[in-house]
């Protein structure tokens, strides 16, 4: 700020708000230390009950751990359970639309035109990858090719099913909404 500035500046707030917190620390611990004739010595006749010296701090630890409780509940509370699809994706995602295969159509893959196939010096649109080709990245696809291990026997879920099924989950709501 300049300094022909009018306005406080922080630092002065910050000053006079420690100011302020340490005299009311000093003047609670006064009343709650001192017996009624050193009060009453001082020139101070009345005051509140000591049991708020007590009570006061006990329910502002109450307070807190009720806060962090509230907040663990409501994250249990609004977490999709394990079989929901809604664990794998939302409907704030931006999935790619698969192209239905054509034949002779040399059109690439979506996942294909936004990285590969664009120029270096272009920067690819944000998406999210389905979960389908994650795993085949990181687990890789040989369990399915060599026929060894549940994958052969009993398909797992493609990244084409996950976005059908998530776009068809999310027509249902619009239309429950409707």
């Amino acid at each position: 700020r300049a300094s022909s500035d009018p306005a406080p500046t922080v630092e002065s707030q910050g000053f006079v708000l420690y100011l302020g917190s340490l005299v009311a620390w000093i003047i609670f611990l006064v009343w709650s230390l001192c017996t009624d004739d050193w009060l009453q010595w001082m020139g101070i006749e009345w005051y509140p009950s000591r049991e708020w010296a007590l009570l006061v701090p006990a329910w502002t630890i109450m307070l807190a751990a009720l806060v962090y409780f509230s907040y663990i509940a409501l994250n249990i509370f609004i977490t999709p359970s394990l079989d929901s699809l809604h664990t794998l994706t939302d409907h704030n995602a931006y999935l790619l639309p698969f192209p239905a295969p054509a034949e002779g159509d040399e059109t690439p893959h979506p996942l294909l035109a936004n990285s590969v196939c664009l120029p270096e010096d272009a920067v690819p649109p944000l998406h999210d990858l389905p979960i389908g080709l994650v795993n085949r990245v990181v687990f890789g696809d040989y369990r399915r090719k060599q026929g060894k291990g549940w994958g052969s026997k009993r398909r797992g879920l493609s990244g084409e099913e996950i976005v059908r099924r998530h776009r068809a989950s999310l027509d249902d709501e619009q239309g429950a909404s409707d």
